[in-house]
């Protein structure tokens, strides 16, 4: 997932191109915990902002603020899931993900001119691995205020057939990646399962979805988390993921439940219907 930059030239510009946002995708389960059938989720995509902040007038008319109040607006989902599947001779699984992003913009034309803009931004990412959660093929589809894209790939020992999709045409090569084939695979290897940690910390790489560029990715078990969701008490680890465009904080249960993942700039996505199985699973009194 990247963001289309501002194109600028001191010769020529274009007023009406802005940064697009993509929609934040929900494979945060899939890294962290591997791959196993899961039906279809959503989890809703929120803004937060501050609207003012707590204080009272004390002695010497002194005031003091104790904290912001915040407000969250909904601006998108993301809804995901994993099932059996075949492809080709080879049977594993399907991860299927798909967002949406509203995105408000705003250009300024000139000392009093604005052009106001609202955006429904979409992405859609599939992947089909083996039973080893090694990848075979992935795709990928978005549609936002640029235009539409498609990209796919089909794996191979040591390489992959790109094929792209876009404004300028259809192009089609063989990819011979640096970093190996072996470090896309590592994307969805498990570093937890219930309250153990198997992996503490690992490196991947991810295609980015536009270009197909084989993109660096490290994942690492950050600390623990409590938290109420509909009365009940969910307790995990804290994963952060970090990539090209920042890093994201995944919270996941020790069920195996997505929780919340918060990303840059205050958004987040959130479970917005209780999950299916009651939290029974707590924290370890060992501290493991």
């Amino acid at each position: 997932m990247i963001a289309w930059l501002l194109v600028a030239t001191l010769q020529q510009r274009d007023p009406y191109r802005v940064e697009v946002e993509d929609p934040i995708l929900a494979l945060q389960r899939e890294i962290i915990l591997g791959v196993s059938p899961k039906s279809s989720e959503s989890l809703g995509l929120y803004h937060s902002f501050t609207i003012g902040a707590v204080s009272s007038q004390g002695l010497d008319n002194i005031t003091a603020t104790f904290g912001e109040i915040e407000e969250s607006v909904r601006v998108g989902n993301t809804t995901w899931s994993v099932k059996p599947s075949v492809y080709g001779s080879s049977i594993g699984h399907v991860i299927e993900v798909d967002g949406v992003r509203m995105q408000k913009a705003k250009v300024r034309l000139g000392r009093n001119q604005v052009l106001e803009s609202d955006t429904r931004n979409t992405m859609m990412r599939r992947f089909y691995v083996d039973e080893s959660g090694h990848l075979l093929f992935e795709e990928a589809t978005a549609e936002n205020g640029q235009g539409s894209y498609a990209m796919s790939a089909t794996y191979g020992k040591d390489s992959f057939d790109l094929v792209i999709r876009d404004k300028n045409g259809r192009r089609q090569l063989t990819v011979n990646p640096g970093c190996g084939i072996e470090a896309i695979n590592m994307m969805f290897k498990p570093m937890l399962k219930g309250q153990d940690v198997h992996l503490k910390e690992k490196e991947f790489y991810s295609l980015n979805p536009y270009t197909g560029t084989p993109e660096k990715y490290t994942a690492k078990v950050s600390g623990k988390f409590s938290g109420k969701f509909s009365g009940d008490l969910h307790e995990g680890r804290c994963v952060e993921i970090t990539g090209p465009k920042g890093t994201l904080k995944a919270f996941i249960s020790y069920e195996g439940f997505l929780m919340k993942v918060e990303a840059p700039n205050r958004y987040y996505l959130n479970i917005e219907s209780a999950p299916p199985v009651k939290p029974t699973l707590r924290h370890r009194r060992d501290g493991g």
